[in-house]
């Protein structure tokens, strides 16, 4: 029985570097499977003052772009995912008093607010669908990064079907090992550091840091500041990592922390860290 083929890319965007992935799939009548995997790094050139930190990838990103194209690539269908750089998150609670889209835009727009100020009111924002009862994730993005991104793409053959935030994105990708346990999700990158706290199956807390050289110590501070400030009852030890281009450094030694590492991007089990070593899409 003759195979389909289907193709798919994914571009990582940081302030540093786009990272791409190549994924083809084959399928038949009866299964589908990866039929290849390729994966390449390509740095962004930092320009000078004045410049937004996610200008300088967008240029890394549109040049890519137009190479891919250029190899008869291009009709694979992309998805985009942003370096929590260029995201903001809020927690949004639950509200049986909220019983249309506008009203729930309204309250994640305010969660934003009180945590960033007025800038909040201009950015472009999506609410993660949750059951009921539960808080839910709001992620917001400069508008002006979603018109470039979308214009990058302009007069190219490659159709851009999903822009998706980090977060979201390994959450949706590894919710089934993060509803098996209470604890922490932390996404590390150079320069950032975004911790979400899970306690059954919901969200309950977030906190986004900057990171400077030295990240293993800089996040334990993190989560110490974190189980001090909790209650007796509360205090969870688990965390489950993952890294975008951060540079392999030792943790601390005697560490009370339960460190797990998950893959970037696939849905494997965990696997232990030692010293050696939801699909949101947003402005679709």
């Amino acid at each position: 029985m003759s195979p389909w083929f289907s193709d798919h890319l994914q571009l990582v965007m940081s302030p540093e570097a786009i990272i791409v992935e190549r994924m083809t799939h084959q399928l038949n009548v009866f299964s589908r499977r990866h039929a290849s995997r390729s994966k390449v790094t390509v740095k962004a050139c930092r320009g000078g003052n004045g410049r937004l930190p996610w200008q300088d990838a967008i240029a890394a990103l549109a040049v890519t772009i137009k190479q891919i194209d250029a190899t008869g690539f291009g009709r694979a269908r992309t998805t985009v995912i942003l370096s929590n750089h260029f995201v903001r998150y809020a927690l949004m609670p639950w509200s049986a008093l909220i019983d249309d889209e506008k009203e729930e835009l309204a309250l994640g727009r305010h969660c934003l607010r009180e945590i960033y100020g007025p800038a909040a009111d201009r950015w472009e924002l999506r609410i993660a669908p949750q059951k009921r009862g539960v808080p839910r994730l709001v992620s917001a993005v400069e508008p002006e990064l979603l018109e470039a991104l979308r214009n990058a793409f302009a007069g190219t053959s490659i159709p851009l079907v999903s822009i998706q935030p980090w977060l979201m994105t390994i959450c949706n990708r590894h919710r089934h090992v993060l509803e098996k346990q209470d604890g922490w999700l932390a996404l590390v990158e150079p320069g950032a550091l975004c911790m979400l706290l899970l306690q059954a199956q919901r969200m309950t807390r977030l906190r986004q840091y900057r990171l400077n050289h030295v990240w293993p110590v800089e996040l334990i501070t993190a989560l110490e500041r974190e189980h001090y400030l909790t209650s007796q009852d509360e205090q969870i030890k688990n965390v489950l990592l993952v890294g975008l281009e951060t540079e392999d450094q030792p943790f601390p030694p005697g560490l009370a922390w339960n460190l797990r590492w998950l893959e970037l991007t696939s849905t494997a089990d965990p696997k232990p860290a030692g010293n050696d070593g939801l699909a949101l899409s947003v402005g679709d």
